[in-house]
């Protein structure tokens, strides 16, 4: 808390999760004084209920040095388990593909001979998208030779792709998951692993418009890697957060916790510094927030500062989660699991289309589904412990009949049964089990809706037209004020972009305006 006088920084960054930590840091890098603020007692934001496997974008690591913070990735196989019914999983294994074809084979033997070709489709078309992820959106000012030079730019980045792969990536990209997955494969199991890839973390059907383009982003995620494969961040998303911290620190960056912001303070149509709960008053001539956008602006800075047209808009952005994070503590790691194995292999229920779909129905009504599609990741975590992850899709915040104080017991128990009953190697080693629905990460995170990627990641909000149309710079209609976070492109996965492009925005905004690099406000 400050006291008599406000304390002055050339920067504050609201939020410490992982794209608020790469903001500060590289505010701190060019000699911003700059205060970094996390309303819990912990960094890593909504990154503590992801999975470990993911990366930061290149760009990231590099502009920023994280080698020399101690972050380490390793390239590994990503495997997948298909859980079934009454029968051992169906493994599909990118390092042994012959394994995985004869696996296939014994279900449908054109799935056999579609699916690694469907594999190489998937990561031809990502290479395509992957330098969209990196760039800020451009306007679509075509007196400003600038932005026609990045719009031109992206234009060639798909160009390149050839004539063949451009045509389809713009026939499938509006598609409906369900049916590039009828069309590609025979399979109910292969049909329902791919729409529960492409819905994972939003509230999207198999059959709702556009899903095949949150699939191709998430290939795009791991772009540069071979198929089947992702960097993994060694000792997982802890270390990948302790090595942001330890860069934002080397570069001076102040980290306060237990600092929640009450308000933003606006003056003249510009913002000026925070207002924390517990009173206090922090100035500052830039703000950065990671927090949702609604938060930030809707809550923060409030809508008397704001266009109406432009405050419907925020309201009305599509947010709502319906993907819940479980973890099960478990008396002893499943026998003969090696420790890298577990943890690169994923365990995914979604026995078909029509399985994934009836979920869905039951979940946008606000009802719980009888068995919602699911994946599981077991970590060894050392000395006899183990946890497993289980993220689940079709988990409304909001019920409609009672509430997750009647609700959350019952159901919980219900999901360990399920699970256990489809992996017997954890059956009997569960002694705990925690429920996050997307009601407590909004508490959590103050994230209106709980949703993953703050708001959905369907083509009517990317891109250009995220968070809303107009302001997808991370620019916001007060002066001094940018977003840095998930709500903005491209999104939420744990790539660290959001950060590093509302950060460049708004250093860039600052040599606009003719300031001294490092100079207070």
């Amino acid at each position: 808390m400050t006291t008599g006088n406000a304390k002055h920084y050339d920067a504050i960054v609201i939020g410490g999760g992982h794209n608020g930590l790469v903001a500060a840091a590289l505010m701190g890098q060019i000699g911003k004084r700059t205060l970094l603020i996390e309303a819990s007692a912990e960094l890593g934001g909504m990154a503590v209920h992801a999975p470990a496997i993911g990366r930061l974008s290149e760009t990231v690591v590099r502009a920023l040095a994280l080698d020399r913070h101690g972050l380490r990735f390793r390239t590994r196989s990503l495997a997948t388990e298909i859980l079934r019914e009454g029968t051992s999983p169906l493994p599909l294994q990118p390092d042994d593909p012959a394994a995985t074809r004869q696996a296939i084979h014994a279900l449908s033997p054109a799935d056999a001979e579609a699916w690694p070709h469907f594999q190489q489709r998937m990561a031809r078309l990502a290479a395509g998208l992957a330098p969209f992820l990196e760039r800020t959106p451009p306007r679509l000012r075509l007196d400003d030779w600038g932005e026609r030079w990045e719009l031109a730019r992206l234009g060639f980045a798909v160009r390149r792709m050839g004539r063949a792969d451009m045509r389809d990536l713009l026939r499938i990209l509006p598609l409906n998951v369900a049916d590039l997955a009828e069309e590609v494969f025979e399979s109910d199991v292969l049909r329902g692993l791919l729409s529960f890839d492409a819905v994972l973390g939003n509230r999207m059907g198999a059959r709702s418009p556009n899903t095949v383009f949150p699939l191709l982003m998430r290939h795009a995620g791991g772009a540069g890697c071979r198929p089947g494969t992702q960097a993994v961040a060694e000792g997982g998303t802890a270390a990948l957060i302790d090595a942001l911290r330890k860069a934002a620190a080397s570069h001076g960056v102040e980290i306060r916790t237990d600092a929640p912001v009450a308000r933003i303070l606006v003056e003249d149509g510009r913002a000026t510094g925070v207002e924390l709960t517990d009173g206090g008053t922090i100035r500052a001539g830039t703000i950065l927030s990671s927090a949702h956008a609604g938060t930030t602006l809707i809550d923060l800075v409030g809508p008397r500062h704001l266009d109406t047209d432009f405050t419907r808009a925020v309201r009305h952005a599509r947010g709502a989660g319906v993907t819940a994070h479980l973890i099960l503590n478990l008396s002893a790691p499943p026998a003969g699991g090696d420790p890298d194995t577990l943890a690169t292999t994923r365990r995914v229920h979604a026995p078909s289309i029509q399985a994934v779909e009836r979920a869905f129905d039951r979940a946008k009504y606000g009802e719980l589904p009888e068995d919602p599609p699911f994946e599981v990741t077991v970590v060894n975590e050392g000395e006899g412990h183990a946890r497993a992850h289980a993220l689940i899709q079709y988990v409304p915040g909001d019920l409609k009949d009672g509430d997750w104080k009647t609700e959350r017991d019952a159901f919980t128990k219900r999901l360990v049964a399920r699970i256990e009953d489809l992996c017997p190697d954890l059956a009997g080693r569960v002694e705990g089990a925690h429920l996050a629905t997307p009601a407590d990460i909004a508490a959590r995170h103050r994230a209106p809706g709980g949703h993953w990627h703050h708001l959905e990641t369907g083509l009517d909000q990317a891109f250009m037209l995220r968070p809303v149309p107009g302001w997808a710079q991370y620019r916001t209609p007060i002066e001094g004020l940018f977003l840095c976070g998930a709500s903005t492109h491209p999104g939420g996965w744990i790539s660290g972009q959001p950060g590093l492009n509302g950060a460049r925005a708004a250093l860039a905004a600052e040599k606009a305006s003719g300031k001294v690099k490092g100079e207070a406000a």
